[in-house]
This record gives C-alpha cells, sequence and structure tokens, in this order.
C-alpha cells in the first residue's frame, strides 16, 4: 500500500498478473526471518552490518535501491501497528525505528561502497 509500484520486483506472479499469494508468504517469512536477525544481531552491529551487507548487494541484482530500505522500514512498523492495534505506543515505535533504522544506514553504505567500486573499475 505504501509503493504499490514496489511490487514489480516480485518476480512470483500469476498468470493475471497478480502476486502469487503463496510465494508471497514463502518470501514475507524470509522478511521477518531478516527482522529477526536484525533484532538478535543489534547488540552485535559489526556481524549485524556483514549479514546485512550480503543481503543488499544480493537485492540490487534484483533493481531494489537505496530509497526502498526506508519504505521498507515504514512497512514492517506499519504492519507492526496494525497487528498490535491500542497495545502498539510511540515508545514501541520509537525503539522500531531505532532498530530497523540499521537497514537504510547500511544500505546508503554499501550503495556507496558499489558506486566506489564501479568507479574504480572504470
Amino acid at each position: 500500500e505504501l509503493s504499490p509500484h514496489l511490487l514489480n520486483f516480485f518476480p512470483f506472479k500469476n498468470p493475471d498478473g497478480t502476486l502469487d499469494e503463496a510465494q508471497l508468504k514463502i518470501h514475507a517469512r524470509k522478511v521477518l526471518g531478516t527482522f529477526q536477525m536484525v533484532m538478535n544481531l543489534f547488540g552485535s552491529l559489526e556481524i549485524l552490518e556483514n549479514q546485512l551487507t550480503q543481503l543488499i548487494r544480493k537485492h540490487v541484482s534484483y533493481g531494489v535501491q537505496q530509497h526502498h530500505y526506508g519504505i521498507l522500514v515504514a512497512a514492517i512498523i506499519r504492519a507492526v501497528s496494525m497487528v498490535m492495534g491500542d497495545d502498539f505506543t510511540s515508545e514501541l515505535e520509537g525503539s522500531l525505528n531505532t532498530v530497523l533504522g540499521v537497514l537504510p544506514t547500511v544500505a546508503e553504505k554499501v550503495y556507496a561502497e558499489m558506486e566506489a567500486e564501479k568507479l574504480a573499475e572504470q
């Protein structure tokens, strides 16, 4: 809902062009697994950064751009808010922004490194 055009990145589509729900659920589980990894490794930032760097570099080949990571963070926080309803507090939102904020931060670094690598090859 936040950025419908991003659905074009997902290759698992039905013949009518809609997303294959089963494949979308599998992908959602992977995203939640990454979310759990971020939470678990938040105290080990060097390890977390290495893991996220690999994942971000992989997603570059799919056409994912640096600014998409901020959209992902907003979507995750929105989903948590919807699930929790009235139990979702501003403190929780702030904590999620702090923890998940590592994604766009690492993405910025990775994209800068990749740009520097590209320039060095020229």
